[in-house]
């Protein structure tokens, strides 16, 4: 057997961590993690009763439509006037740019509009 250069002893555990220690930090995680599946799951049943409460509202706002005979937007009387008035026919580029807007504004136009000084 070789002998070593230098001489190696490893402490006993309970030097680093008391067996009361231990329990008392393991417990503490087991709090955590139970109370943070209890607030997940608490968030996550608030999102699913919100989804599908979202999904019966829609459904039932479809029902309402197709009773109505407006199942479709061309159907809409507002759409067809608007279209007949101003859109020409759906998807043309006329009714494109009437309904679909950017707005892009600068700093010193919101400023300038305000009647206030822009020092950007």
């Amino acid at each position: 057997m070789k002998r070593l250069p230098y001489k190696y002893e490893e402490g006993p555990a309970s030097m680093v961590v008391s067996r009361r220690g231990f329990l008392k930090v393991t417990g503490i995680l087991a709090a955590f993690v139970a109370f943070g599946k209890a607030v997940i799951g608490y968030f996550y049943g608030k999102r699913h009763d919100y989804i599908t409460s979202r999904q019966d509202g829609l459904y039932e706002d479809d029902k309402i439509h197709q009773r109505e005979g407006l199942a479709a937007s061309q159907e809409n009387p507002t759409v067809k006037k608007y279209y007949e008035e101003f859109g020409e026919y759906p998807l043309s580029e006329k009714s494109h740019h009437l309904l679909h807007t950017h707005h892009y504004y600068e700093r010193w136009q919101l400023a300038k509009a305000k009647g206030e000084v822009y020092h950007g």
